[in-house]
């Protein structure tokens, strides 16, 4: 059974609900890192017998980065709001 956890005064009771939550992020971020990881290696994984394919990849990957970049700067030096979909 869960049991509610007070952050606002460490006891010696409390210390079960710290751990915990420590352990349960550190295995979600291992999780999700490796996540990542494998979404960014597949496409190569399954271009490696095809040139075209790969250089498509990397062509795309490479034109969505510029994109990314120039919208954040124009968010920094404009203050636009391109990138705001992606934090919120």
């Amino acid at each position: 059974m869960l049991k509610s956890c007070s952050f606002q005064r460490e006891t010696s009771g409390e210390q079960e609900c710290n751990f915990t939550f420590l352990l349960c992020f550190s295995i979600g971020t291992m999780v999700s890192m490796a996540l990542m990881t494998l979404v960014l290696a597949l496409p190569f994984a399954f271009s490696y017998k095809s040139e075209k394919l790969g250089n498509s990849i990397i062509f795309i990957a490479g034109f969505l980065s510029i994109l990314l970049g120039g919208a954040l700067g124009m968010d920094i030096v404009l203050d636009t709001n391109f990138t705001g979909v992606l934090w919120y």
